[in-house]
């Protein structure tokens, strides 16, 4: 286990896609946003049966805490090549 629990072949099957998935009604997970680091945002969408990914600003290191809007899908209003936020999908196949 490489950090609070998160192995590095774990953590390998979230996949950072260059789109936006833009905040709306019924694709957004309750209690949005989370505040937390990369690794943190990625156990909290895990725990939540809805969520596939999450949207996280750009800018924001791994290691900084910010927001995380976890989304219960990734094919809805996405905003290809925004510059100041990315998506983060589960891929258990990788």
């Amino acid at each position: 286990m490489d950090h609070e629990g998160v192995s590095s072949e774990w953590a390998a099957m979230w996949q950072p896609m260059d789109s936006f998935i833009m905040n709306s009604i019924g694709q957004d997970c309750e209690g949005n946003p989370i505040i937390d680091h990369i690794f943190g945002c990625m156990l909290e969408c895990f725990k939540n049966e809805a969520c596939v990914g999450f949207s996280r600003k750009k800018a924001i290191g791994y290691w900084d805490l910010d927001e995380c809007w976890l989304k219960t899908n990734i094919e809805l209003n996405k905003i290809p090549n925004d510059p100041t936020w990315y998506t983060v999908f589960f891929n258990p196949k990788f």
